[in-house]
């Protein structure tokens, strides 16, 4: 009896060792987890004043990201490709290290570029989020920068307001807000970097577009 006891018991643990070897191996999101090694590029060479008109998505219904000089980038990588326009992973000497895309006619040596047609998974930021322009904090952060109000006032208008040149100026500066997400923002995540973060899209201030969020507050819906 105590033998069959033995064998039982070691039958009904190998059961469940066996089950929770298979819960572990099952994904935990639908998304799919990628390295993203890119490919060097460059901006194709422009007047002293042209720059590059950048997007937060893969076509220009998207939000603009900025224009960008040739001459300021420090360093690009093509990451993939999606119709005419090109994921780029950019530091720019003014504006930090960013994840933009790019028309394809904006880039040299885009020609051997990975095509990505990544789906869209809906998911939930399940905290307060700030996105940002890459995977990982070392990326700048996603902000609206809005004109000053008083931009379209003559000088003589700004002097009667202000006075001095120092106010006029400060009065002038156009300002910078953080996009922040709320918790139970609807998003739609695309895939996962192994380092733990998504790259989804969502509806801001900005109106629609593509950003970074911290994979650990994303939940699948």
């Amino acid at each position: 009896m105590k033998k069959q006891w033995i064998i039982s018991a070691i039958l009904i643990l190998s059961l469940i060792f066996g089950l929770s070897q298979v819960a572990a191996e099952e994904p935990v999101n639908p998304w799919p987890v990628l390295e993203l090694e890119g490919m060097k590029v460059s901006l194709r060479p422009l007047d002293e004043e042209g720059r590059h008109q950048a997007y937060f998505g893969p076509d220009n219904s998207y939000s603009g990201a900025g224009a960008y000089k040739p001459a300021k980038v420090i360093s690009a990588r093509a990451l993939f490709q999606e119709g005419q326009y090109i994921l780029v992973d950019m530091d720019y000497r003014t504006a930090g290290r960013r994840c933009v895309y790019f028309r394809y006619s904006s880039l040299n040596k885009a020609n051997s570029i990975e095509m990505l047609n990544p789906e869209a998974y809906p998911a939930v930021t399940t905290t307060f989020l700030m996105p940002l322009l890459g995977p990982g904090n070392d990326y700048s952060t996603v902000v609206q920068t809005t004109p000053s109000k008083y931009e379209g006032l003559s000088l003589a208008e700004l002097a009667s307001l202000f006075g001095g040149s120092y106010e006029i100026m400060e009065a002038l500066k156009a300002e910078r807000n953080t996009i922040v997400l709320d918790q139970g923002t609807d998003v739609s995540v695309f895939f996962e970097t192994s380092n733990g973060w998504v790259f989804a899209e969502f509806s801001c201030d900005l109106g629609r577009i593509r950003a970074w969020l911290p994979a650990e507050f994303i939940s699948a819906k």
